[in-house]
């Protein structure tokens, strides 16, 4: 059984160790991205974007604000998915 909050607080550290990541097959048109996460302050002052790698690609998703991660961050059991945001508007890859 998946700890569902434990296991997005696990994908979230592995995102913020790196700063920037990539992952590829992502939404209808397959596209590979590219993710900017950082924090200032632990888990607060947070920020998100990510933008696809094609060239002819104008897609980018990111926040409009500085979030706090205890606050945002949740896990979707029907999907195993972690989300940030209203309404699980980011999905964390």
């Amino acid at each position: 059984k998946v700890d569902g909050i434990n296991h997005c607080l696990d994908v979230y550290r592995k995102i913020l160790s790196t700063g920037t990541f990539m992952y590829g097959k992502g939404g209808k048109c397959e596209d590979n991205f590219e993710v900017h996460l950082a924090c200032r302050s632990g888990y607060s002052i947070c920020s998100y974007a990510e933008k696809s790698l094609r060239p002819d690609s104008t897609f980018a998703l990111d926040t409009c604000s500085p979030f706090d991660l205890h606050e945002e961050l949740q896990y979707d059991a029907d999907t195993g998915m972690c989300t940030i945001g209203a309404n699980g508007a980011i999905n964390l890859k």
